[in-house]
């Protein structure tokens, strides 16, 4: 029997809610899940799934006063659900960092590149300014930025998009994190600078063994760096697996819509892609029963009156589709 990597954080039944006038909305339903030292975990799915959302409040970024942040985070026999404020920032930044979607408005346009690294390192190591800045500088030639020197000195406005999200990546890496969470680090850039910021994110991985969780919409982007998956939709996990074994037999019908819609290299070229009608809900609006039945081919009654829950189907494959998992049409029709 195989045995898994040691976990080094665990999510259970984490919940964000909103106060609006109607009541309480919850972006985020009850998401549980591990990730293992070493490894890269996909989040994957449409805008508005909660994946971002989920992950900023995992480090404590949700400051809307209407919020509702529940369930328990464990990290390094912590609960950082639990943590004050004061806490929280020994623990962000230096043991989990976030490469955040859009680097030109996460890097501050009136500093220097080099000065914000160093910057993020003075605040979590007593280090002097001059350690600092060598630091900064040789974290901007790990990812590949040339004359990391000179470029250390300019702002982010005299970088290109690919480049920023490479500073992004140093600041990110600068203490040496257990954790680094990469929000959509693509996203915006075209496909060969795609591939050189995911090489970077897994060849430092690889080098340090720090453990990603990379957040995409794109299921193609985690082929070739993830090793488990977990898809998400209206807010919950609908299916989660190793990624070979989730392209292979993918079970939720959201998680075969994804994978419908990627074109392939080894298939007659469709003369049209498949696609998934409908829109996702809104928050607002999901019903009691499955959120993804309105847009589902298989749907049956029982979709909208019950709502799933995570269930295995092969070892570590686990989705959430009562049709997949009833037994019998009689008990698809009675679940």
């Amino acid at each position: 029997m195989t045995t898994l990597p040691a976990k080094v954080l665990s999510a259970e039944g984490l919940t964000v809610e909103f106060r609006t006038r109607g009541g309480l909305v919850r972006v985020v339903d009850d998401v549980s899940f591990e990730l293992r030292a070493g490894e890269t975990l996909g989040v994957v799915g449409e805008s508005g799934s909660g994946k971002s959302v989920s992950m900023l409040a995992l480090l404590g970024l949700i400051r809307d006063g209407n919020a509702v942040v529940s369930g328990r985070v464990l990290f390094d026999g912590q609960d950082l659900l639990a943590l004050p404020a004061t806490r929280m920032r020994d623990y962000r930044g230096q043991r989990i960092a976030m490469i955040f979607q859009d680097p030109m408005t996460s890097l501050n346009p009136v500093y220097r590149v080099g000065w914000q690294i160093a910057e993020q390192i003075r605040q979590h190591q007593r280090v002097g300014r001059r350690a600092a800045r060598r630091r900064a500088v040789e974290l901007l030639e790990t990812v590949g930025i040339p004359s990391p020197g000179a470029r250390a000195r300019d702002y982010p406005h005299q970088f290109s998009g690919g480049m920023r999200q490479r500073v992004m990546i140093a600041m990110a890496l600068s203490c040496e994190p257990d954790i680094l969470i990469a929000d959509e680090p693509t996203t915006a850039l075209d496909v060969s600078v795609q591939a050189q910021i995911l090489r970077i994110i897994r060849d430092l991985s690889a080098r340090t063994g720090t453990s990603v969780i990379l957040i995409t919409h794109d299921l193609g982007v985690l082929a070739g760096i993830a090793s488990r998956v977990q898809v998400m939709y209206a807010g919950r996990i609908v299916e989660q697996a190793p990624t070979a074994q989730l392209f292979a037999r993918p079970q939720h019908p959201y998680t075969v819509g994804l994978l419908g819609s990627i074109p392939r290299l080894d298939a007659p070229r469709p003369a049209r892609l498949p696609s998934i009608e409908g829109l996702p809900p809104l928050a607002a609006d999901i019903g009691p029963g499955c959120a993804f039945a309105p847009r589902c081919p298989d749907a049956e009654a029982v979709c909208v009156q019950q709502r799933p829950v995570l269930l295995p189907s092969a070892q570590e494959h686990l989705d959430a589709c009562l049709l997949r998992h009833a037994s019998s049409p009689d008990e698809k029709r009675t679940a």
